[in-house]
């Protein structure tokens, strides 16, 4: 009865039959919202509207042979309610509960939409970050460069100043030298 509730809800929304019967299908029957969600996730698939087929194997309704014995006709499992239990929607409810789902349908878009945005921010950020990366990594190369060429140039007049030094000595040396002598 919940199966037939949930796919009939989705079709009175205007999904699709054969949207429907999957959305139902694929969350297992576990409700409306779940349906939605599914859809929302799904409505860009390519085989969206292509009718749903059943998976070949263990299924639920499928004729295996069981090992325990049949259920006696007339009596129910004492956990499970009566079909007769749940009644039918008035129009009344019917409409609440389509304004329901459709509120919840805009809320999870927008919830979608904000993710996605998110992301792309997150990629933004993380681009920026490695532009930023990239700036500080070329900036230090050009230190690196910079210290080099000083350290160069500086040490190369360094050395001439010692060598100036060295050779005015040596000149004071043989100055001193031959006015002695």
């Amino acid at each position: 009865m919940a199966e037939c509730t949930t796919l009939e809800s989705l079709l009175e929304m205007g999904f699709d039959r054969n949207r429907a019967e999957k959305a139902v299908a694929h969350t297992g029957n576990q409700g409306i919202e779940r349906a939605m969600d599914w859809l929302m996730e799904h409505e860009n698939d390519p085989d969206i509207d292509e009718p749903y087929v059943p998976p070949v194997g263990n299924t639920q309704g499928s004729a295996e042979p069981s090992s325990e014995s049949p259920e006696p006709v007339g009596e129910t499992d004492p956990t499970t309610e009566p079909d007769d239990s749940k009644q039918p929607m008035t129009d009344e409810e019917k409409k609440e509960q389509v304004k329901r789902l459709e509120e919840l349908m805009r809320v999870k878009q927008e919830e979608r939409r904000e993710r996605e945005q998110g992301q792309e921010l997150l990629q933004v950020k993380q681009k920026m970050q490695d532009d930023e990366m990239k700036k500080l990594a070329d900036q230090r190369q050009r230190e690196k460069m910079e210290d080099r060429f000083f350290f160069f140039f500086f040490s190369g007049k360094f050395i001439l100043f010692i060598f100036l030094i060295k050779l005015f000595e040596l000149y004071d040396f043989f100055f001193f030298f031959f006015n002695i002598v």
